[in-house]
């Protein structure tokens, strides 16, 4: 089935708020270390991975160091050479089309990590808060080994269609198209969920750049396309030009309720929570 609008704004919103907390939020940290071979093969290509599930693509972000090779036994390589097939920024892996079987062999790099990995999903609130056991993102470069492909670590923001509706809006079949975006932030301090719903409240009436699907940077593995992702200038006067996708209202909730508290805590005893819902709209004449 071919994309339609929903599937552009929920990717859009991923790349916006990615830029967001990165850029605006400088949540992000620089750090250096190995890849550990993890999964066999991963569509026919052998898997390296890091400690930390994403890391920065985006070469906007002021400060932060994207990773366009790594380094082979202290040697820097690039794609195309020595069997190195690209980088999966989205999961931190490395793809290689052979596999490295000398023990001695290290790979390595420097690189910048998101402090809030984004994620989009279709799991009900209830199975990802009281269902699912998160592991801590590590905090040093010490880890002996990577994050294996069904392992999810925190601080991280799902998001969700929440749904939405298209109401009239001008003769000639213009409607205004409302989608409800949930965002199920999981973070390990109030400090941390504060800042992140209070970054995220604030930008209530601002936009959303809309992006087709030929504008997305990333391949099926997770790499780059092409060349150096830049996302405000990939984006730069799309709202201006009328592909700007509204945010009329951000609404933030907690979890008080004893009940909920304490079979979150049972699950995940040292997550925070917090439920965002931005109310999304875009005038358009759907097809």
């Amino acid at each position: 089935m071919l994309p339609q609008f929903t599937n552009q704004v929920l990717s859009s919103s991923v790349l916006w708020m990615d830029n967001l907390f990165a850029n605006k939020g400088q949540a992000y940290s620089i750090v250096s270390g190995y890849f550990y071979q993890t999964d066999n093969l991963f569509n026919g290509f052998f898997t390296y991975s890091s400690p930390y599930r994403q890391i920065i693509a985006d070469s906007s972000v002021s400060g932060a160091t994207v990773m366009t090779g790594i380094a082979l036994n202290g040697v820097s390589i690039g794609t195309g050479q020595s069997g190195f097939s690209g980088i999966d920024y989205y999961n931190g892996r490395l793809y290689f089309g052979t596999e490295i079987s000398n023990p001695s062999t290290s790979l390595s790099g420097t690189y910048s990590i998101k402090e809030f990995n984004i994620a989009l999903t279709n799991e009900p609130d209830e199975k990802l808060l009281f269902e699912t056991k998160y592991s801590l993102k590590p905090k040093t470069t010490q880890t002996i080994s990577g994050l294996y492909s069904n392992e999810e670590n925190y601080p991280i923001i799902f998001l969700r269609d929440n749904g939405g509706q298209n109401d009239p809006f001008a003769f000639g079949g213009t409607d205004n198209s409302v989608t409800n975006l949930r965002a199920i932030i999981l973070t390990d301090s109030m400090f941390s969920l504060d800042a992140a719903t209070s970054l995220l409240k604030d930008q209530a009436r601002n936009y959303i750049p809309l992006l087709g699907y030929g504008e997305m940077p990333f391949n099926s593995l997770g790499g780059l396309k092409s060349g150096v992702y830049n996302y405000t200038g990939m984006t730069n006067g799309k709202a201006a030009n009328g592909q700007g996708i509204y945010i009329s209202n951000v609404f933030v909730s907690r979890f008080n309720h004893s009940a909920f508290s304490q079979e979150l805590k049972r699950v995940n005893p040292d997550v925070f929570v917090g439920l965002v819902d931005l109310d999304l709209e875009f005038i358009r004449n759907p097809d």
